[in-house]
């Protein structure tokens, strides 16, 4: 459980859209020393990318679709939040388990 000044972090099931067969391994983290902001790390093997975005993004995503930028989130089908990330390389649709996400957003926002 949390305590006032814990940082939080949890490993999220996670699959890639288009690519359902590759395991994506998502872990976000927030940290007390950064308020207003969460870091995904969503890693494929040997390789791992890392986005930092607004908790708020996260938690508005889960209900509605939130975001304009490199940054999108919103709720899907079946328990799942779509995340997708776009860089000047490229886009990602990944697909989240929205109970995780949820708890996640509830103990960051606990501990604010």
């Amino acid at each position: 459980m949390s305590s006032e000044f814990a940082d939080v972090t949890v490993l999220v099931p996670t699959s890639l859209v288009g690519h359902e067969d590759v395991s994506v391994s998502a872990t976000f983290s927030y940290r007390v020393a950064d308020p207003f902001a969460v870091v995904v790390v969503f890693s494929v093997g040997e390789v791992a990318t890392q986005w930092t975005f607004a908790r708020d993004l996260l938690r508005d995503g889960l209900t509605v679709a939130s975001g304009l930028g490199d940054v999108l989130v919103s709720p899907a089908f079946g328990g799942l939040v779509q995340v997708t990330v776009r860089s000047p390389d490229g886009a990602a649709v990944l697909l989240c388990d929205r109970s995780v996400l949820q708890g996640f957003v509830d103990e960051v926002f606990a501990v604010v």
